[in-house]
């Protein structure tokens, strides 16, 4: 049965303009610093992390978070008398010899969150059973923006999983490659070392408390780490965001915060739409920075800054945007957490334990998948059998009690568990419903 949930439509205004709210705020240049009530909130709190080292191998702890150091960009040429830009990089550059990372339609996209979570309960001694819902960051990012997304949602033991369906299939190669090619410059110290593939990474997993109260079990990617902060951790964690301006000078001296943010409101169309969504991106990850590099229409890097998101980009968009895209980004966590509690309300009530999850700028749908055959075959690409094994009978592999972790996609092991005789695996032997 197809279920649109009503109460659960946003506007019908443009969805640029979806979180707009009334308020009698007022345009202000004064620099405001103090974090944003509805921002102060949310409580995040570390409970373990994981590097991919490699394409198959993950290990938990933070070897994979580098840190980033900002090149010399420019520099006084002395025969001429002015500045000259002496970085060289060009972030398409190898791109023919790079391979990404994409999903089988049967492939649980949470294969590595789900094996962070054995461990850490495992190691850690601890019970996650109290939090509801078990998602990546990505949902609550769709949720705020409308993004066009699909997820599979399936309760297991009690709890909500939430899956995004995206196989990364549509992502244009060069553009998948020049963001984690700066990203490799940035954290490599320059260009030497070739891009081949963006399988390393590293990854946070926190609990995610949002301003009405509902626990979550989150992860989050994060591009690197600011030096200086190190020790910090959260306050060093930055994004890495690359921006398009066609028509930039070769040498771009600016560097006061405001005046370059001008500077891409002036020459980037919807930039300042863009700048939401990498707020926002940010704040559900608990990234506390956002580094933005600007390349022309060569490939090459002309430009870099890094902002803070509570001394920076909040109150630039609160001075040029207070009732509308200030409004947006503040009131995020808000709206995300209502729109949980009351998607939560209605899942919790039915009967089915898996649905599909479709958000749009016009709302949520929600699809019941009532058909046995569809929900083994929906349960097997969230729900991994290790994953199923050390939340029914206790068990969990050696490899994973010291720390490391072999990814494993088997789609015959998956075919078998999903088989008629397969007696620990099939959905009328777990206890879905709890």
């Amino acid at each position: 049965m197809l279920f649109k949930i009503e109460r659960f439509n946003w506007t019908e205004e443009d969805p640029i303009d979806l979180f707009e709210i009334p308020s009698s705020t007022t345009s202000s240049n004064q620099k405001i610093i103090k974090q944003p009530s509805n921002m102060e909130k949310m409580a995040f709190r570390k409970l373990s992390e994981y590097s991919q080292l490699s394409e198959k191998e993950i290990q938990f702890n933070h070897r994979g978070l580098k840190t980033f150091t900002i090149p010399t960009i420019n520099k006084f040429d002395p025969a001429t008398g002015k500045l000259k830009r002496v970085l060289k990089w060009n972030v398409l550059k190898g791109y023919q010899n790079y391979t990404r990372k994409t999903f089988a339609p049967d492939e649980s996209r949470l294969t590595t969150f789900l094996a962070t979570l054995i461990h850490y309960e495992f190691t850690e001694k601890k019970d996650t059973s109290e939090y509801p819902v078990i998602a990546l960051v990505s949902l609550f990012r769709d949720l705020a923006l409308h993004n066009v997304q699909s997820y599979d949602v399936v309760r297991f033991e009690g709890q909500w999983y939430f899956s995004s369906r995206d196989l990364r299939e549509k992502d244009l190669l060069q553009y998948a490659y020049i963001g984690i090619r700066f990203e490799d410059m940035l954290t490599q110290g320059g260009d030497e070392k070739p891009t081949m593939n963006n399988f390393a990474h590293y990854k946070c997993m926190t609990s995610l408390r949002l301003p009405g109260g509902l626990n979550t079990i989150t992860i989050s990617e994060i591009d690197c780490l600011e030096e200086s902060k190190a020790r910090q951790k959260f306050a060093g964690f930055t994004e890495v965001k690359l921006c398009y301006i066609e028509s930039i000078p070769s040498v771009f001296p600016v560097t006061d915060a405001e005046d370059f943010l001008d500077f891409l409101d002036d020459n980037k169309r919807d930039f300042l739409w863009v700048l939401v969504k990498w707020t926002i991106q940010c704040i559900f990850s608990n990234c506390h920075n956002l580094l933005i590099g600007i390349r022309n229409k060569d490939f090459n890097i002309v430009t870099m800054k890094l902002f803070s998101i509570k001394e920076d980009i909040l109150p630039y968009l609160k001075r040029v945007s207070p009732d509308k895209y200030y409004k947006q980004v503040i009131e995020s966590p808000v709206r995300v957490d209502e729109m949980m509690h009351r998607l939560l309300r209605y899942i919790d009530a039915g009967d089915e334990n898996i649905y599909r999850m479709d958000i749009s700028p016009a709302g949520i749908k929600l699809t019941e998948i009532a058909d046995e055959e569809e929900q083994n075959k929906i349960f097997y690409s969230v729900i991994t059998q290790e994953y199923v094994d050390w939340k029914i009978e206790g068990e969990i592999s050696e490899e994973l009690k010291n720390g490391h972790y072999t990814y494993r996609y088997d789609p015959m092991k998956i075919k078998k568990a999903l088989g008629e005789d397969s007696l620990n695996t099939s959905m009328g032997s777990l206890n879905i419903r709890a």
